[in-house]
């Protein structure tokens, strides 16, 4: 059966033909790439404190993206924006951002 519109009624979930991460994954990859060709300077100096910054950022981001991973899974709903979702997550770190 289908409705007004011509779709089949099942939720199938945002009309997206690929995960939306795939433009950042593909832009920084690029930016890697042009970084490699032709450097640019930077204002920050190279020193062991500005890479442990660095590298805190890094891991404090890792961090997150688990947690709102292990969030959605908890509670069985799509980790993947291009899927349907089942429940809206308004716990844990849901609680105080916006959940997608």
């Amino acid at each position: 059966m289908t409705s007004g519109d011509g779709s089949t009624g099942a939720d199938r979930g945002p009309a997206v033909g690929f995960p939306p991460p795939v433009p950042f994954v593909a832009g920084f990859g690029l930016g890697a790439l042009l970084h490699r060709l032709r450097p640019l300077p930077t204002m920050l100096p190279d020193t062991a404190a500005v890479n442990l910054v660095g590298i805190l950022l890094m891991v404090t981001g890792f961090a997150l993206v688990a947690i709102g991973m292990f969030t959605f899974a908890r509670h069985r709903t799509a980790i993947y924006p291009n899927r349907p979702a089942r429940n809206l997550v308004t716990t844990g770190i849901y609680a105080r951002t916006r959940n997608p």
